[in-house]
């Protein structure tokens, strides 16, 4: 699956909500995809922010 980028550089799987963030190094974005639960395959959602030099990704929840 391409990750609209010249160089994923880090990526983070968000189980409680289904999607998939990935860094790419070039250009400068963190992109987000759906995760089918029953195959697994994903979907781009076409959503993706611009972030100076991203090089980490985390997903935090409010208990």
């Amino acid at each position: 699956m391409p990750s609209d980028g010249v160089r994923p550089r880090e990526f983070n799987l968000e189980n409680i909500v289904n999607f998939l963030l990935v860094v790419n190094q070039h250009p400068d974005t963190v992109v987000t995809f759906r995760i089918d639960k029953a195959t697994g395959r994903l979907t781009p959602t076409g959503f993706q922010v611009q972030v100076p030099k991203p090089v980490f990704v985390k997903v935090f929840h409010q208990l």
